[in-house]
């Protein structure tokens, strides 16, 4: 806005038209083959007469562009050589372009004074100042300005404002309100850079509209936006495609058009006569898909139904309306425009049906979900088993595996037919709940559906009874399906039920089930034999463990990390280091990378024999690996050189464990607390629990203990009582956290094929 001398509101509308200039005026050759001297593209020999020499581009000393104009002497100059092409940032205009011009700004003209606006001119050339009042000194870059004989700083204007603005305050209070004028004209302005292809000469249009005080103008601008755009519309559907080249489609600029007024406009009500002449269903398609924004895309529908009374949108509409909502979960719109689809006589497919239901339920909706299932159900629509698989999925996964039996019991009376992976995820789901023998009703279900179970189906069962320890009953499901002779266990089949063996710790049974297994014809994979490597291991017979490692060479199975870590801990576990790391080198020569679960077995074992600085350097190399590691695999080094009274090298530690943004447990605090009191540095230990208290750690009452009694020793019992007050008010006490050792470990299971 732009002060005028008396009081009144200033406004400029300026449609852009670089749309326009930069595709349409194409660069000219001239061939001048007719000219009386001979011509190879440029001139030469040609004696040119004039007042001024030509104008030079100097960089002037207050800035800007400057052009020196001297007068040249009276005695012609040899001029040798003339580039033809007009000047940079410039360009030519035929009488094709001509007419492109003539057309666009005659519409221009047309619609500004059908708005009431009349056509004023000032000069190309302003003072300066004009320019850097406004825009500042840094616009002198940009701009054509040089000094004139009389020692004024002028320029070429690069925009219209300034000129509009200037005229109307020169005349003041001499013109009568309302004022409204419009101008077109030529602007110079030197830019850089794509952003304007760097062109120097812009052709700019421009309003003013100077009114008095509480006189109302909101929409005027929009309005003649409007009426512009859509002139343009008209003539470019009127014109042949050789007057109108390349104006795109009138469908195309309303889309446009409509999204604009649709996002700036504050009240749609002006514009509700053109939106009903001119929208359609297939272009309401149009519009939601340029918005972008589902918001502004349900929005827009909704104004649609209500204000224009177009209820028959298209169907890929609502589809995009949909997906877009439940992505950026907003369900309750989603839902509405469920609702508008179902009016129209609509009904999703079963692709955009399957992520509706598959969205819900994860949104935690699962209602709505059975209500759009029950909704295409009733009018007989069929319904794919992918829907009903991924909602089966979704619900297990969170934990519903009632939800999802009552279902598919819904689903039986409304005579559905499931297939046999569908039924092999509800049994997955029951025997991962422990809901054995529900499984096994399904089981007898599927039978009678006429549906066969397949391998999966026995191998969920089988990995069920395992989970339970039901081992005997898991072997007598697997000889049913030796007799009956449809199906051939597999691989998992048997590899499960030995790992549920070595779970239990029942080895021989293991090793005799895994040659009834070669004896089957049925060869072991890695999986196999890394349950029983571990299984030996844990029970120190590692005679037998490095047997089957052996066997599992033999039979081509490549070791994994699992493999060598089972061997390793094993090794621990029955004192022989050495072996342990000679295992450690092999899987390092075999180029397998460690574990976290590997680090923590090497770190623990290392410190149980009291081989504290060959733990340190493992730590060192997990520091250099690409593993986010966890408190427990540094405790027992921080642990062991606490006791040992080297409280520095643990806090190195402690600084290695924040520069892998591993943040220090309850158990760390503990140990370095108890640490540095065991060493006299009581400050130190009140800061380390100071911390500890700060990152949200709450300490237990070892640590407050531990602490107190060694201030109390140290005469600090004011310290004593604030760190038993700081537990009254921080801690809620374990009872179990008094049995825990500092070198307690996450001593994961091996694992094993599951489904």
């Amino acid at each position: 806005m732009l002060a005028t001398p008396f009081s009144s509101s200033f406004f400029i509308w300026q449609p852009r038209f670089n749309f326009y200039t930069n595709p349409i005026f194409r660069s000219l050759s001239y061939q001048l083959s007719s000219s009386p001297v001979p011509f190879n593209g440029k001139f030469s020999g040609v004696r040119l007469h004039s007042a001024l020499s030509p104008a030079a581009e100097i960089e002037s000393p207050s800035g800007g562009r400057s052009g020196a104009l001297s007068p040249s002497p009276s005695v012609a100059v040899d001029i040798q050589k003339i580039d033809v092409n007009p000047p940079k940032g410039t360009r030519d205009f035929l009488p094709e372009d001509m007419r492109w011009h003539n057309w666009l700004f005659n519409n221009f003209k047309e619609v500004s004074r059908l708005y009431g606006f009349e056509e004023v001119d000032f000069p190309v050339l302003e003072l300066e100042a004009l320019f850097t009042r406004k825009a500042g000194e840094e616009i002198k870059d940009q701009l054509y300005c040089f000094e004139d004989w009389g020692y004024r700083r002028v320029a070429l204007r690069p925009e219209l404002s300034p000129s509009l603005a200037r005229l109307v305050i020169q005349k003041g209070k001499s013109v009568s309100l309302p004022l409204k004028w419009f101008t077109v004209g030529q602007c110079w302005r030197y830019e850089r850079g794509p952003a304007h292809a760097q062109r120097r000469r812009i052709l700019r249009t421009g309003c003013c509209y100077s009114i008095c005080d509480g006189h109302v103008t909101d929409g005027v601008a929009k309005h003649m936006n409007l009426a512009f755009f859509t002139t343009l519309c008209s003539s470019s559907d009127a014109g042949s495609p050789e007057d109108m080249g390349s104006i795109r489609r009138a469908e195309v600029w309303f889309v446009k058009i409509a999204c604009t007024i649709f996002v700036h406009s504050n009240s749609l009500d002006c514009f509700l006569g053109y939106f009903s002449k001119h929208l359609t269903p297939s272009l309401v398609s149009e519009v939601v898909h340029r918005l972008t924004i589902p918001t502004l895309g349900f929005k827009f529908v909704e104004f649609t139904r209500d204000k224009l009374h177009i209820m028959n949108h298209s169907y890929w509409t609502y589809n995009m309306l949909l997906r877009s909502l439940c992505q950026s979960n907003l369900h309750s719109s989603a839902k509405l425009v469920y609702d508008w689809m179902r009016c129209d006589g609509q009904f999703p497919h079963n692709w955009l049906l399957g992520f509706l239901v598959s969205s819900y339920a994860l949104a935690g909706s699962f209602d709505i979900s059975k209500e759009l299932l029950a909704d295409v159900q009733c009018n007989n629509v069929g319904v794919n088993a992918v829907v009903y698989n991924d909602l089966f999925n979704i619900l297990i996964k969170q934990n519903k595996v009632g939800d999802a039996v009552v279902l598919y019991r819904e689903l039986i009376r409304l005579h559905y037919r499931p297939v046999t992976y569908t039924i092999n995820i509800l049994i997955r789901g029951l025997c991962r709940a422990g809901d054995i023998n529900e499984a096994f009703n399904l089981l007898g279900d599927i039978k009678s559906f006429g549906c066969s179970p397949d391998i999966v189906t026995y191998n969920t069962l089988i990995h069920g009874l395992c989970r339970i320890n039901e081992i005997g009953r898991a072997r007598c499901l697997l000889n049913e399906i030796c007799s009956k002779g449809e199906l051939a266990p597999d691989v998992v089949s048997y590899t499960t039920i030995i790992a549920g063996y070595c779970k239990l710790s029942k080895m021989k049974e293991g090793a005799l089930f895994f040659d009834e297994m070669i004896r089957s014809g049925t060869e072991p994979n890695t999986f196999t034999f890394n349950a029983l490597i571990d299984g030996f291991g844990k029970l120190g017979d590692m005679a037998s463990a490095v047997a089957m490692y052996e066997k599992m060479l033999l039979h081509g199975c490549p070791p994994d990390v699992a493999t060598f870590t089972s061997l390793i801990n094993g090794y621990f576990g029955v004192g022989q280091v050495n072996h342990a790391l000679e295992m450690w080198h092999e899987m390092n020569e075999r180029n397998i990378s460690a574990s976290l679960h590997t680090f923590s077995v090497l770190v623990c074992g290392l410190c149980k024999n009291n081989r504290l600085h060959e733990a340190r350097d493992i730590l060192r190399l997990l520091k250099q690996s690409d593993i986010v590691p966890q408190p427990f695999v540094y405790n027992p080094v921080i642990d062991g050189y606490c006791k040992s009274g080297n409280v520095d090298e643990a806090n190195k530690i402690i600084a290695e464990m924040e520069e892998k943004r591993c943040k220090p447990d309850k158990m760390t605090y503990t140990i370095l607390i108890i640490g540095h009191c065991m060493k006299g540095r009581m400050s130190e230990a009140i800061g380390i629990f100071d911390k500890m208290l700060a990152v949200g750690c709450s300490p237990d009452e070892i640590t407050v203990n531990n602490l107190r009694s060694s201030l109390l020793m140290a005469g600090m019992s004011g310290e004593a009582a604030r760190v038993k007050e700081a537990l009254c008010q921080n801690l809620t006490l374990d009872a179990s956290s008094k049995k825990r050792s500092y070198h307690e470990s996450t001593n994961a299971d091996i694992p094993v094929a599951v489904y």
